[in-house]
């Protein structure tokens, strides 16, 4: 069978609008974008066997999840707050786990992290009704906004895998 989009009308992205790997691992990734309709808009993440996807409910909200993942990635500097996988805590105030990208200043002659000002930040935050967890725009803090939804803690946790395999995969010297 061929992996021609034309031959897979199914697919969760025929048309993608970026991916992101680890050079050398090709079973980690992601990828956003469209089904073959351009109308249904999808991540979709692989770490060692394990998918997870979350939805958009339209382009501009993909291209937001875009725009954040890139600009955090782009950074000189990355962080990465949060426990080891995304969890629900009932009555406790849900952080989320996040992984914030920082320009650098120079402080006594050292390039550092400028974690006054972060670039930009890739949210993840467990959803109220306990089973879903939410991509954040972060980039007005005045309004912080869901863009996409992993239907699950599973699918959430392979896009946490996957971010941390591409963050340390950019991080490794070369």
């Amino acid at each position: 069978m061929s992996n021609s989009a034309a031959d897979q009308p199914n697919r969760l992205i025929a048309l993608p609008i970026d991916q992101w790997g680890v050079h050398d691992n090709p079973a980690v990734g992601m990828v956003i974008g469209s089904d073959d309709s351009g109308e249904r808009f999808n991540l979709v993440a692989a770490t060692e066997g394990k998918v997870g996807s979350a939805a958009f409910r339209n382009r501009e909200d993909a291209k937001t999840a875009v725009k954040i993942i890139n600009d955090t990635l782009d950074s000189p500097a990355t962080g990465r707050m949060g426990g080891p996988f995304v969890v629900f805590r009932k009555g406790k105030f849900k952080q989320g786990i996040r992984w914030v990208g920082y320009d650098l200043k120079v402080v006594d002659g050292e390039p550092t992290p400028d974690t006054d000002t972060p670039r930009a930040i890739v949210w993840l935050l467990p959803a109220s009704d306990e089973k879903s967890v939410a991509l954040v725009d972060t980039r007005d803090p005045e309004n912080y906004r869901p863009v996409g939804f992993f239907l699950t803690t599973d699918d959430a946790n392979v896009f946490m895998e996957a971010m941390d395999a591409i963050v340390g995969s950019i991080s490794e010297p070369t």
